[in-house]
């Protein structure tokens, strides 16, 4: 007889199990749901127990139904006789199967319900975010991300403000009074004609103060510097602070100065300087009009007795449309304190080995020339001119190409180049540095030299107010000056401010001279050098 479970208890305690026989016997319309079904996908092997458990407590609950309808339907003896048979027949069978597989019975069941029990507490603390039906099964309290909210445009909806930091931030780029006055006011190259004449080429000299990275970060003080550079061919900068190795703001600056039709090229130096304060020297050029054939720092050495604190910067440009014409250039910014003796180991010393240097590049290249014209008249003339010159040369004979020597033409004076030399920079050659005594006696170092100062005493190139001193200065060359050298002046270019319609009545002179300054405190030099 089949055993019946007691009203008391649940379902699936204690359930009668059948045999593998009974199964198969049973006249049951259901099916045995032991095999899987077909169509449906594999679990995976973390589910595998509780579906077992799910699987045969369902197949139990099947086997006890079929058998209360199956005696319901049966009421004769001899089907109530065969099923006790059959029952009774098996009632061994199921007792050892029941004895046997207890142990695992109730492992089986401890863990469905486990599973279970488990599953239905996952399911009760998922927490579920509506509004972005996101699901959070640690039941932690999370931020959840914010969807786009779409317009009926189609459009999504604009950012929202920046923080308060950034605001500040580009709020303090303009905060003084000077940098809001300097922005309202029009570019320097608007109050001063610019003539367009190609035999003409305009060299200028600049002491930016203090150009550094705090300076190059303001686009207002950037915008007056890169107009007043764009003026001129070639132009000298001083004063610029940059370690070596990093040319970040040099870069920004020939950018800003650059045009589409008009782009700049440059040469720097390296660091000079004894102590941790160096500056670099820097020659801006434009790209169609210069090249440059060499640069090199001039080496203080021992001959010279280490004069100088920044050694002069050194740089010889040749012009791309007319390549006869060349010009070298020394760039130099001597120490205030020590103003006068850097001046005239200057210009005893340095000029006269740029000179000597100039000179033996010179007759290198005139070598270079003659060996190259030797060449193609052995290619023209054939074996005979060649034999001709190599008999020649072994003999001891005259040669144009390696034998000559221009030592004595050197030292006599007899190869003389009229390509110019010209000294200038911010020398500190006014003032206190270089009294009234002082300047004299360079005066008559000068004229000893041929040189001449492009620069008069008298001049003011400082932009503050007061007594005029003519701290930035050109040298040049007594017998070279009406070939090459034409106008030169001192460009203030702060005077059409003074007079501008953007500026307040009410503003004061000494107040536009603070906005100037903020620029530079000292006025650029130029002069016009003679392509013709």
């Amino acid at each position: 007889m089949s055993r019946r479970r007691s009203p008391g208890r649940k379902r699936g305690d204690d359930e009668y199990i059948p045999s593998n026989s009974e199964s198969e016997d049973s006249d049951s319309p259901t099916e045995n749901t032991s095999r899987p079904l077909r169509g449906r996908p594999k679990k995976k092997d973390s589910d595998t127990l509780s579906q077992n458990s799910r699987h045969s407590n369902s197949q139990n609950r099947r086997h006890s139904n079929s058998r209360n309808s199956r005696n319901s339907k049966s009421p004769s003896n001899k089907s109530i006789g065969s099923t006790d048979g059959i029952s009774s027949q098996n009632n061994s069978s199921t007792s050892i199967h029941s004895s046997g597989s207890s142990q695992s019975n109730r492992h089986h069941k401890k863990v469905g319900n486990k599973a279970a029990k488990r599953k239905k507490s996952r399911r009760q603390n998922v927490f579920v975010n509506k509004e972005n039906n996101v699901r959070n099964p640690t039941h932690k309290i999370v931020k959840m991300p914010k969807k786009n909210v779409v317009v009926d445009t189609g459009k999504l909806v604009p950012p929202p403000p920046m923080n308060k930091k950034s605001k500040k931030k580009k709020d303090a780029e303009i905060i003084t009074e000077e940098d809001k006055l300097l922005a309202s006011l029009p570019l320097p190259s608007a109050s001063i004609p610019h003539v367009f004449n190609r035999n003409l080429s305009m060299i200028g000299s600049i002491n930016i103060q203090s150009f550094g990275t705090k300076k190059s970060s303001n686009n207002v003080i950037m915008r007056i510097i890169a107009d007043i550079l764009r003026r001129y061919d070639i132009v000298l900068c001083q004063e610029i602070h940059e370690p070596k190795g990093k040319e970040e703001i040099i870069k920004k600056l020939v950018d800003l100065v650059s045009t589409p039709s008009n782009p700049y090229s440059y040469v720097v130096s390296h660091p000079i300087g004894r102590n941790s304060y160096q500056e670099r020297y820097l020659f801006l050029y434009k790209q169609q009009e210069w090249k440059v054939l060499d640069d090199y720092v001039v080496e203080d050495d021992v001959k010279m007795g280490d004069r100088f604190i920044r050694e002069p910067y050194v740089v010889r440009f040749q012009h791309l449309r007319k390549p006869n014409v060349r010009v070298t250039l020394v760039g130099c910014h001597t120490q205030p304190e020590k103003a006068f003796e850097e001046i005239k180991v200057l210009v005893d010393d340095v000029y006269s080995n740029v000179k000597k240097r100039i000179q033996r590049d010179t007759i290198q290249e005139k070598r270079q020339l003659d060996q190259d014209r030797a060449i193609s008249k052995k290619k023209e003339g054939g074996i005979l001119n060649y034999l001709k010159h190599y008999l020649c040369c072994c003999f001891g004979s005259y040669s144009p190409v390696s034998t000559r020597d221009f030592t004595e033409e050197e030292e006599g004076g007899g190869l003389k180049s009229s390509e110019p030399i010209i000294m200038m920079g911010d020398f500190n050659a006014a003032g206190s540095y270089v009294n009234k005594k002082q300047r004299e006696e360079l005066d008559t170092i000068l004229k000893k030299n041929n040189l001449m100062w492009g620069i008069k005493h008298s001049t003011d190139t400082t932009v503050a107010d007061g007594s005029k001193a003519a701290y930035d200065r050109f040298v040049f060359e007594t017998n070279n000056e009406r070939r090459w050298i034409g106008n030169t002046r001192v460009w203030r270019f702060d005077e059409s401010w003074e007079n501008n319609e953007n500026v307040d009545k009410n503003v004061d002179k000494d107040f536009i001279k603070k906005v100037a300054k903020r620029v530079t405190d000292h006025y650029p030099i130029e002069f016009e050098f003679k392509l013709q």
